[in-house]
């Protein structure tokens, strides 16, 4: 969890220095920073849990109990 939360202190204040310069380079460095954090959230929190869901429908499937 202390990850997960790393990672929206950063896309956090990537968003604060987006919105709030004018500077067109340091814009987009920060759009790429708030990318890449939202991906590492994405891999940190949604992957596993997906990747658990998948392995509970094949062990069902391969039990041949297979109620979505």
């Amino acid at each position: 969890m202390k990850v997960l939360n790393r990672y929206e202190q950063i896309y956090r204040h990537a968003s604060l220095r987006f919105t709030t310069t004018s500077n067109e380079l340091a814009r987009m460095a920060a759009l790429n920073i708030m990318l890449k954090a939202n991906s590492l959230m994405c891999e940190t929190a949604v992957f596993p849990e997906v990747l658990g869901r998948l392995k509970e429908l094949e062990d069902k499937a391969k039990k041949g109990v297979f109620v979505p």
